[in-house]
């Protein structure tokens, strides 16, 4: 399982994006996480960003980096705690079985989005998301696909692809270019009333059970 850094690409029919928080998570554990170490700061640096005056990357990067060091460990303990999306360890079994690579392209955390994952990080093919630093006094983060508003640019993650046919698996504004970029899209929540609003074919999921059975029916039909 690569975590970010490989230089891997695949060149075969399909490949699975996803989003982590909100996505393979049932909540949306990054903005919980600041709402729980960082209330005050989180409220208001949302009312700047939806105001225009900040990027979503100055907001996290801000929020992240106002975080003291020592609270790194109820931070992975947070992370931890949160629970899955039904049917996800069934979907990783079920692209294994396939043979078609998960990629989870996330705005959070990475450490985070390993220890969640536990195990199941090992049948990913590979996770990027921003690191994060906890030997100075403050949090520090990094990001090796840094866009010019977010921390991870979702769309370049895609090209170190070779591919047929791209899936997207999300559920928030930031996966909105992604979507944009797959040849199928399951999206819920904001990016399922983007989608509509664009005109825009996806399918709508309540949970992985439903990604998988949809996708099982499409690779029955068309298995190219």
């Amino acid at each position: 399982m690569s975590t970010g850094d490989a230089t891997r690409k695949y060149s075969q029919p399909w490949v699975v994006f996803c989003d982590f928080d909100g996505t393979i998570t049932r909540e949306e554990t990054l903005v919980g996480m600041f709402n729980t170490f960082v209330p005050e700061l989180y409220a208001q640096r949302s009312k700047q960003m939806y105001a225009g005056r900040i990027t979503l990357k100055e907001a996290v990067r801000s929020l992240i980096e106002s975080i003291p060091s020592v609270r790194y460990p109820e931070i992975l303990d947070y992370f931890m705690r949160q629970p899955l999306r039904a049917g996800f360890e069934d979907f990783v079994v079920f692209l294994e079985k396939h043979s078609v690579p998960l990629v989870v392209v996330s705005g959070g955390i990475r450490e985070a989005i390993l220890s969640r994952l536990g195990p199941l990080a090992d049948k990913v093919a590979a996770i990027y998301a921003p690191q994060v630093s906890a030997e100075g006094a403050f949090m520090r983060v990094h990001s090796d696909f840094e866009g010019s508003t977010e921390l991870i640019c979702k769309v370049d993650v895609m090209r170190r692809y070779r591919y047929e046919k791209a899936v997207a698996v999300g559920n928030g504004i930031t996966d909105v270019a992604m979507a944009r970029h797959a040849s199928v899209v399951f999206a819920r929540d904001f990016l399922a009333r983007w989608m509509n609003e664009h005109g825009l074919a996806y399918h709508r999921w309540r949970d992985f059970n439903d990604v998988r059975r949809k996708l099982k029916a499409l690779w029955t039909r068309n298995p190219g």
